[in-house]
């Protein structure tokens, strides 16, 4: 009996980098979901004029590419 194999993690890995993945997009998705409501008004039709505050917009859609890229980073790399 050889005790040298070791149990594998890998599928839960790739079940917990999925999984922070899609949490990822959906907060992002809700965020943009949110941020277009505050630039584009029903009642009117119109749009409002794009100032700093929404300079946040890139800079969270960098974060969450930022976040599933470390968490692929980390998650499925190799333990060997």
């Amino acid at each position: 009996m050889s005790f040298s194999n070791q149990p594998s993690l890998g599928n839960w890995r790739h079940v917990g980098c999925f999984l922070i993945g899609l949490g990822v997009f959906f907060t992002t998705s809700l965020f943009l979901l949110s941020w277009w409501f505050t630039v584009y008004d029903l009642s009117t039709g119109d749009y409002r004029a794009l100032g700093l505050q929404d300079l946040i917009v890139p800079a969270v859609l960098s974060v969450s590419a930022g976040i599933v890229w470390l968490a692929h980073r980390l998650l499925l790399r190799d333990k060997n």
